[in-house]
């Protein structure tokens, strides 16, 4: 995970815990994904410096999520993970 990060988005990270498995298929059918989200923080000032692979990124909220073309297996992901304890107390909430 820290590899990837620092790879796709050039940030130095910290995992503070695995918080979700979920699966779900692609939209044929064909291939089935296992999908493992960590809650992670950035441990330096660093900013983030896309690889080629991407062209955009955005700092989104919980309450965001909404302008945003995102799958309704990924929403019912991100509602069960704003409501997390770990996630709570980690945003102080």
């Amino acid at each position: 995970m820290k590899r990837e990060l620092k790879e796709e988005v050039g940030l130095e990270t910290k995992i503070i815990s695995p918080i979700s498995v979920w699966d779900y298929e692609n939209t044929h059918k064909e291939i089935q994904y296992v999908e493992v989200d960590f809650l992670c923080t950035t441990i330096d000032d660093s900013e983030v410096k896309l690889s080629d692979e991407h062209s955009d990124f955005a700092w989104v909220t919980f309450y965001d999520l909404g302008k945003y073309e995102i799958s309704e297996p990924a929403l019912k992901v991100f509602e069960n993970l704003k409501i997390h304890p770990l996630v709570q107390s980690y945003l102080g909430a």
